[in-house]
C-alpha cells in the first residue's frame, strides 16, 4: 500500500456505488463535466474500484483540497446549502453538493442516504 503524506486532513470517502446512483442527475444538472471525464477524479476513482488505497497520491491531495475548498465556500455563504428546499430539485443535493459527491464525499452522508428516495421519486415522475 502507497504510503501518502497529505497536508490536510482526508475527509471520509463515500461508496462508489453511493456515488454512481447520483451521475445520472450531476449529468442533467451540469455538474462535475472535468470531474467525471476520462481524465478527472470520478474516473479515476471508479478505475481503482472504489478504493482510496489504489488511488495515487497525487489524487488523494487533489481531493482532499477541492472538498476543503468547496465546504469552505458552503459553509461561509448563508445562501448555499446541501440539498434543494423548493422548486424541481427539493430534497436533492445541490448543484455544489453534487460537485462534492462526485469527488466521493458528502458531509452529512445519514442524510444523503435518506434522500435516494427523493431520487427514485424523481426519475419516476420524469419518466
Amino acid at each position: 500500500m502507497m504510503r501518502c503524506e497529505f497536508q490536510k486532513p482526508e475527509v471520509p470517502f463515500l461508496s462508489l456505488s453511493s456515488c454512481l446512483v447520483w451521475v445520472s442527475l450531476a449529468e442533467e444538472r451540469g455538474v462535475s463535466k472535468v470531474a467525471r471525464s476520462p481524465n478527472g477524479f470520478f474516473t479515476a476513482y471508479q478505475d481503482a474500484d472504489g478504493k482510496k488505497s489504489n488511488l495515487s497520491c497525487w489524487w488523494r491531495n487533489r481531493r482532499i483540497n477541492f472538498c476543503d475548498r468547496h465546504w469552505i465556500q458552503i459553509q461561509t455563504n448563508e445562501d448555499e446549502k446541501l440539498f434543494e428546499s423548493s422548486g424541481k430539485f427539493a430534497g436533492l443535493p445541490t448543484r455544489h453538493a453534487l460537485a462534492l459527491i462526485m469527488w466521493a464525499w458528502h458531509p452529512n452522508p445519514a442524510a444523503l442516504s435518506k434522500s435516494v428516495q427523493v431520487l427514485k421519486e424523481y426519475e419516476n415522475d420524469r419518466s
